[in-house]
């Protein structure tokens, strides 16, 4: 999502793109539907709500946008009557969606069959597309098979693979690539207010995706880095109640249906165990867990390196996926995190029960 920021905004990065669309539109060649393929957080959505601004405003795709044009305050409010912005979301008890719901995509086949209010464009922003189920692909699919004029299907999603291949298939698939560390520090440092102590931290963890670097800020920062190792490491010396209260803190409802803490947890330990295997497998000497080589030797030493490839598998498995385990989320964060302390043990029957 672009930032909120009271200042012109330009896109950073992704130029091609910007000009492929450009001469799309002036040329009248625009399809009905596109396909955005890329990690999480690297810029699809920002770039979808720069194309529809130059479609709603009928101004150069290349113009600045001015937050406080009333028709971009529309658009990121979700209240302009042409265009419909859909995600996936947390409901009251903060548990994600699993799928888009088929309601809401034959709602949105109908809102494109109707005439635009303004005399414009009507327009569809589906970001997690890839967890579209099977029906409600295929539902989608009559839009873009006999869509009506002057109406748009944007479809992003970070893992194509698992889209409907005859949903792929009918829109044009546009490639983000990972932003260079340098542009990712412009986003952070002009739209975001990230103090220059955090930025090496956010670059790292955002690996090319300043939407992931967001994430963590969200978190806390550098404040939520060390609320992890004052966990792990107090917990290692047997005292557990900074690691309940870590775990209690980031598996609770959110009131920011757009933002899964729980998500965001797992992803940040998936990302430091995995950096801890990638510079193991690579022999390095330099420490790649943000320099802290103490850490690294009180906590990753103590378990063979087998275990920690099955712990980084596990990991992963947990926050995509806690519903499938049948346990609720602080059960498998508590799990993700006993693995640090514990090891294998971690994964033997009642050790988890200490934290119910």
């Amino acid at each position: 999502m672009l930032p909120h920021v009271n200042k012109i905004v330009p896109i950073i990065g992704h130029t091609s793109i910007l000009k492929h669309f450009a001469e799309q539109i002036k040329g009248g060649v625009l399809p009905h539907g596109l396909l955005f393929v890329g990690p999480k957080g690297v810029g699809k959505s920002t770039v979808a709500h720069q194309l529809i601004y130059s479609l709603f405003n009928g101004r150069d795709l290349s113009s600045e946008i001015n937050i406080e044009d009333p028709i971009f305050r529309r658009l990121i409010n979700k209240s302009h009557a042409d265009f419909k912005h859909l995600q996936l979301e947390s409901n009251e008890e903060g548990k994600a969606q699993q799928e888009i719901p088929l309601d809401v995509i034959r709602g949105v086949v109908h809102f494109l069959q109707t005439t635009p209010l303004e005399g414009g464009w009507r327009v569809v922003l589906i970001e997690d597309a890839d967890c579209l189920g099977r029906k409600a692909a295929n539902a989608l699919l009559k839009s873009l098979e006999e869509p009506p004029p002057r109406t748009l299907l944007i479809l992003c999603a970070s893992q194509e693979q698992q889209m409907l291949l005859t949903l792929r298939s009918r829109c044009q698939r546009i490639v983000f690539k990972r932003l260079t560390d340098d542009e990712v520090r412009q986003v952070l440092g002009k739209y975001h207010s990230v103090a220059d102590e955090e930025l090496g931290l956010m670059t790292m963890f955002a690996e090319g995706s300043p939407g992931r670097a967001m994430m963590l800020l969200q978190l806390g920062g550098k404040q939520f880095y060390q609320e992890f190792l004052d966990a792990l490491l107090a917990a290692i010396n047997g005292q557990h109640a900074l690691l309940v209260t870590f775990i209690e803190k980031y598996t609770q409802a959110q009131l920011d249906k757009e933002f899964d803490s729980y998500r965001a947890v797992g992803y940040f330990i998936s990302w430091w165990l995995g950096r801890y295997l990638l510079e193991t497998y690579q022999e390095e000497e330099e420490s790649l867990i943000l320099g802290d080589k103490q850490l690294k030797f009180e906590i990753l030493k103590r378990f063979p390196f087998k275990f920690w490839e099955q712990h980084y598998h596990k990991i992963n498995f947990f926050y995509h996926h806690p519903h499938a385990v049948g346990l609720e989320r602080k059960y498998c964060l508590a799990i993700m995190m006993l693995g640090f302390i514990f090891g294998p043990k971690a994964y033997n029957e009642g050790i988890e029960n200490e934290f119910r």
